[in-house]
């Protein structure tokens, strides 16, 4: 505060008040709103306050690391048993398929024998036709990309390098993955665990954008 320039701007405000005959008051708000009264002025740290400072930054920044660390050791944990599930829901996807696979060359046998008006095929035919059908539906392949994936997984998580985007690129490809399953089967017991799987997918993939 310029203690001499407010006084100064002080008293002739008043003098102007008095010869011009102004009514109003000379307050706060008015003398306040002269800036060139105020000015900045710098702060020299003493080595004492700095001290003190540095103490308070080095909590804060302790406190900070501990809270990551916590809220890391769970959000892992959350994650960890996410993608436990998804595996639990794969290989549950894995063992029905043999059965499911023959069920389904049965209805196809059954159609082709219907066809042709309740007579036997010829057995080299009727097998190209079984196998043609088999690799349309069949979800072999995606089934093993995925546990790839899966295992690909449990190295992101551990290793000291930001994870974050390489899971989220994963899940991308593991959504893919067992979006060409739902489109492929025609079993209704895969159809619900494929559902069961991407919503676990999904979910992974929301805790996945906290992970730097």
């Amino acid at each position: 505060m310029d203690w001499g320039l407010a006084e100064q701007y002080f008293q002739s405000l008043r003098l102007l008040k008095s010869r011009l005959r102004l009514p109003g008051r000379i307050d706060i708000p008015l003398v306040g709103g002269m800036r060139e009264i105020f000015s900045p002025e710098e702060y020299h740290a003493t080595e004492e306050s700095w001290e003190d400072m540095q103490k308070a930054l080095h909590q804060a920044l302790d406190t900070l690391d501990q809270m990551r660390r916590r809220e890391g050791c769970a959000l892992e944990s959350q994650i960890q048993a996410g993608f436990l599930e998804a595996g639990r829901l794969l290989e549950s996807i894995v063992s029905r398929w043999p059965e499911a696979k023959k069920e389904h060359q049965g209805k196809i046998r059954g159609r082709i024998v219907e066809m042709i008006q309740g007579e036997e095929p010829e057995r080299s035919r009727l097998e190209q036709e079984l196998a043609f059908w088999a690799e349309k539906w069949d979800i072999t392949e995606e089934t093993s990309r995925l546990r790839s994936h899966l295992k690909q997984v449990q190295t992101f998580l551990v290793q000291d390098a930001p994870s974050g985007r390489p899971l989220d690129f994963l899940l991308q490809e593991m959504n893919r993955e067992a979006n060409t399953i739902s489109a492929k089967a025609s079993d209704a017991s895969i159809s619900h665990l494929t559902i069961n799987l991407k919503a676990e997918l999904e979910k992974l993939r929301e805790q996945v954008q906290n992970v730097e």
